[in-house]
């Protein structure tokens, strides 16, 4: 199972090895996590316009810890 921890890492990972953002150096700096909460904020943002289920509550609380996650990166 995917930890909190692990979903944040693994988008601000992905925004880190963009080509631009290499250049500011540190794993985590400061630009890839900011667009890694700004894509976390619409996941939640799609999660609230269309929520249906209970699985969707899930969901919102699982993603707005993994935005919390990303600030202790």
């Amino acid at each position: 199972m995917e930890t909190i921890k692990d979903k944040a890492k693994e988008l601000v990972d992905k925004f880190t090895n963009v080509k631009s953002l290499q250049d500011f150096g540190g794993m985590y700096n400061p630009i890839a996590k900011e667009c890694a909460k700004i894509a976390f904020q619409e996941i939640i943002k799609e999660i609230d316009e269309n929520y249906d289920t209970l699985h969707s509550a899930d969901r919102k609380v699982f993603y707005n810890d993994v935005l919390k996650e990303i600030d202790n990166l």
